[in-house]
């Protein structure tokens, strides 16, 4: 409405309608609820939104649907009368009593139809018949506090808070639902038989039935007799409360009383229900209603209310809605006899965890198709020597304390994933993780001339499958059996870290394996477009300079007081609190002895902003003024790793021990935790940014 009123007040669009300017232009926008959006009290929400989302006309049918979603649930939920007769009343309790003035003035009648077109599995549009019913009153007070504490309680779980907030949502706004109908299929209302259960009102407590069902039938459609040879009229009232309710042994059912109370024990070991999974669609209805029957029927046993529902969206298919006429609408046995059962599973897995919906990616699954082969190949390789491992302590070097460490990590982080049914996450973590940083172990050993340790290449190949095979169960088997395992992967215990993770041997391991080679080959690149390369030397600092130790030590005060804003320097522009914090820290650094010399007092400023944005992005061990390790050593037990990533020779040295006396520029760039590099390049290879003068012509670039 809105929107259509800004329209009216271009005057192309009044001319269009044969409308006059003061037909329109006089009017004003009557506000007539207060509600809070976005963290203040709006008068017109309607006219927030609008301008908020930017909407230009009626076309504009995404923002315009957002728009009303946010003002009709906001505004009723939260939103006070600002006018009228129950002007400060909330809005939900106002609607009521508008309506029963209204119809008791006979200004108005009360008429339903459907939210937007409902067409039936016939073909046919459906109407809303206005006909007798029974309701079920959800959204009653102390009924609804009995879901919403059980909720918020440790006995339920939602795995992720989209799926709590929905059933939030759902409580906020399910009042009374019609539970009856006059055809179709289903159950006989017990006080009214006239009226069927309608399905979902009928559908939310099936859960108990599983517990008992096979002493009660023994096929699907329940034609035969289950365990309990028992007949359906032999299963009265007194019966159910027997075995659901714990009421008193039934006097008049036939069932023999060991039966009953077999039965009964078999109810009680299975229930209350752990998990149930299901579309998000069913949130606003079914298993929102499932919470309410279970807390009305097991009134005085919360124990037997479900204690977890997991929801996911619907599934596309390469990003678009399944569909026969885009040649993307597959039955299961079709998709699997394109790609294979594990291949598929994969593809599904990575698709997503949330309430968004899951889109299936064939590229995913074809990728997995050609995995899989090369994955087995490389471990068959290595288990029959022809790809060569040794035999030696699983620590003999740092690559090796380094893999078993991050073998460690990755399986508790993979747990942790499975545990809250992240089954992208899952994937990434063990699968792709694992298989990443076995291939770097490998390139690492190779690089620095060792193979693996034979333990550790084991213990990868054995963890790899047992991890993968929740979602991969096929191909994990069949590898399983190329180990030499006799069991099934699938009885294997989940696999235990060998030790808990050591933060300080993968910072290690990120600082040598990812931010040295990186930063060095960057700086490579850069040289190798004013000459060829042909050694460098790595300088390492073992302490900062005495300014800069002064420097890090106030900061870390500053911190220590809560003044020291870690925000970088793009993000202060926004953020006045954080400018004027980082000013009063500049002030006082300018003016501290031994900051005050021009020659350092150039340096301060640049060097504690570099020093804030690290600490922003890693945090505050970059302030600390030495490192936690000993840099030097692990970059001398990897020169054969960085020189095979420079592809030239690669000494490493302290930043005062130089080499040649133009390394200088170079090796003053060196800070601990961040060396810096010495190009060589060849004679008559021009200038080069940074550096002293390289022997046989030239200038030879350095950096940190």
């Amino acid at each position: 409405d809105y929107a259509a009123f800004m329209d009216l007040m271009k005057p192309g669009k009044r001319e269009h309608f044969g409308l006059k300017a003061e037909w329109v232009e006089p009017f004003k926008v009557v506000p007539i609820i207060d509600v809070e959006i976005d963290g203040e009290i709006r008068t017109m929400a309607a006219q927030y939104m609008c301008e908020k989302l930017g909407v230009q006309s009626q076309k504009d049918k995404e923002k315009l649907q957002e728009a009303h979603d946010v003002c009709y649930k906001l505004g009723f939920d939260k939103g006070t009368m600002s006018c009228g007769p129950f002007k400060g009343q909330p809005v939900k309790k106002a609607k009521l009593e508008f309506r029963a003035q209204m119809v008791k003035d006979s200004q108005a009648f009360l008429y339903s139809e459907p939210e937007k077109l409902v067409m039936s599995r016939s073909g046919d549009e459906c109407v809303v018949a206005g006909i007798d019913q029974w309701y079920l009153k959800y959204g009653e007070e102390g009924w609804r506090a009995q879901i919403e504490n059980h909720i918020n309680s440790d006995a339920f779980r939602s795995y992720n808070d989209r799926i709590k907030e929905s059933f939030m949502d759902a409580i906020s706004w399910l009042k009374e639902w019609a539970c009856s109908r006059s055809f179709g299929l289903g159950t006989r209302v017990p006080w009214d038989e006239q009226f069927l259960i309608e399905s979902l009102s009928d559908s939310t407590i099936y859960m108990a039935y599983y517990t008992v069902a096979h002493f009660l039938q023994k096929d699907l459609d329940g034609k035969e007799k289950g365990l309990g040879n028992i007949n359906p009229d032999e299963l009265n009232d007194e019966v159910w409360d027997y075995l659901f309710l714990n009421g008193p042994m039934p006097k008049k059912s036939k069932v023999p009383k060991d039966l009953l109370q077999k039965m009964q024990r078999e109810f009680r070991f299975w229930y209350p229900m752990d998990l149930r999974v299901s579309g998000k669609d069913l949130i606003q209805n079914h298993l929102t209603m499932a919470l309410y029957n279970h807390a009305c029927v097991w009134e005085n046993e919360p124990d037997m209310w479900p204690r977890g529902f997991f929801c996911n969206g619907w599934l596309l298919v390469n990003n678009e809605k399944m569909s026969k006429s885009k040649g993307n609408f597959f039955t299961m046995e079709d998709i699997m006899a394109k790609y294979s059962a594990d291949t598929v599973r994969v593809a599904m897995a990575e698709s997503g965890d949330t309430l968004e919906n899951a889109n299936f990616s064939e590229t995913v699954a074809n990728k997995a198709l050609l995995a899989f082969p090369v994955f087995l190949e490389t471990m068959q390789a290595l288990l029959n020597g022809s790809e060569p491992v040794e035999k030696r302590p699983a620590d003999t070097c740092f690559a090796d304390r380094w893999f078993a460490n991050e073998l460690n990590r990755l399986v508790s982080e993979g747990k942790t994933h499975y545990e809250k049914m992240y089954y992208r996450e899952a994937l990434k973590t063990c699968y792709f993780e694992f298989t990443k940083v076995f291939d770097q172990y490998r390139d690492i050993s190779r690089a620095c001339g060792r193979v693996p340790a034979e333990s550790l290449v084991r213990q990868y190949y054995e963890w790899q499958l047992i991890v993968l095979s929740p979602i991969a169960p096929h191909f994990c088997e069949h590898a399983w059996g190329i180990l030499g395992k006799s069991s099934s992967v699938l009885d294997a215990t989940f696999p235990m870290p060998t030790s808990p993770v050591d933060m300080s041997v993968a910072s290690q391991g990120t600082h040598i394996y990812d931010k040295v080679p990186h930063d060095f080959i960057k700086l490579g690149e850069k040289t190798s477009k004013l000459g060829q390369p042909t050694a460098a030397t790595v300088y390492v600092a073992k302490a900062f300079p005495a300014w800069k130790v002064q420097v890090l030590s106030m900061l870390r005060d500053f911190n220590a007081e809560g003044k020291l804003p870690l925000v970088k320097q793009e993000d202060m522009k926004n953020d006045e609190t954080a400018k004027q914090q980082w000013k009063e820290i500049m002030m006082q650094l300018m003016k501290a002895p031994g900051l005050t010399e021009k020659a350092i007092a150039k340096q301060v400023g640049p060097f504690a902003a570099h020093v804030r944005d690290e600490a922003a992005l890693i945090g505050v061990s970059a302030l600390d003024a030495s490192l936690s390790f000993d840099e030097m050593a692990l970059l001398r037990e990897h020169s054969s790793y960085l020189s095979d990533k420079l592809r030239v020779p690669v000494a490493v040295a302290l930043n005062t021990e130089l080499a040649s006396p133009d390394h200088k520029g170079s090796a003053e760039l060196a800070q601990p935790g961040k060396p810096a590099l010495h190009f060589q390049i060849d004679k008559g290879s021009g200038k080069a940014p940074g550096g002293g003068k390289a022997p046989g012509g030239g200038k030879a670039p350095g950096g940190g």
